[in-house]
């Protein structure tokens, strides 16, 4: 089982890495080509570096293998590595993420997903996430907005 904790600082890098790697694994193929493109590594380190204190990451034999990013009553950003899919780091992290919110005093977590991102999806809902709506999201990036066809999920913390 995965070590969870915050993040700490100095591993911002690895955690921009698997960001980048599982954003592109994923959604590369349902999102426009532009936006994928507009999606560098260096984006996402300027991304991530704001977000730090409110990093969790899971930790397998001391290697960051997958993060959550919270945001007020969300999980603004989920992903685990591709090579830890499968594994129980997802579940383990998901449970501690929603354990922050709830300790937060969020009573009801929402988090956004790319609509045709199968995988995530099937995920969330096995996880105990309801679907509340399905929405057009408005995505802004270096190369300007984007908009992106979503789900939007919802669940019970309190």
């Amino acid at each position: 089982m995965p070590a969870i904790s915050p993040a700490l600082a100095g591993e911002e890098y690895r955690i921009a890495e698997i960001w980048h790697e599982a954003w592109h694994g994923a959604h590369k193929s349902i999102v426009d080509p532009d936006l994928a493109e507009a999606r560098t590594f260096g984006s996402f380190q300027r991304r991530l570096n704001p977000l730090m204190n409110d990093v969790l990451v899971a930790r397998v034999k001391g290697e960051i293998a997958g993060f959550s990013i919270v945001r007020f009553n969300e999980i603004f950003q989920f992903f685990v590595s591709s090579s830890h899919w499968g594994t129980g780091v997802a579940q383990e992290l998901i449970k501690a993420t929603e354990q922050l919110l709830a300790a937060r005093g969020v009573g009801v977590a929402s988090l956004t997903c790319v609509a045709g991102n199968d995988r995530a999806i099937a995920f969330y809902i096995k996880s105990g996430w309801a679907i509340f709506e399905e929405k057009i999201e408005r995505l802004e990036s270096e190369l300007g907005e984007f908009e992106v066809p979503s789900v939007k999920f919802r669940k019970q913390l309190l």
